[in-house]
């Protein structure tokens, strides 16, 4: 499974009432001064996977 834009560091991986869930949160954020601006730009970017795991028998 890929996801662009996170590193493998920043998943979480559990598993809950049956399901593999695997979750991945990243941020940045960039400052630009001038004499007569200031430039702010930011980014948020989340992913989540839920698998139905199968029964044991």
């Amino acid at each position: 499974m890929a996801a662009s834009g996170f590193s493998k560091k920043g998943f979480e991986v559990t598993i809950d009432d049956g399901c593999l869930n695997i979750s991945a949160e990243s941020s940045s954020s960039n400052e630009e001064k001038d004499d007569n601006y200031t430039r702010k730009e930011f980014s948020y970017n989340s992913f989540e996977k839920r698998l139905q795991l199968p029964k044991r028998r």
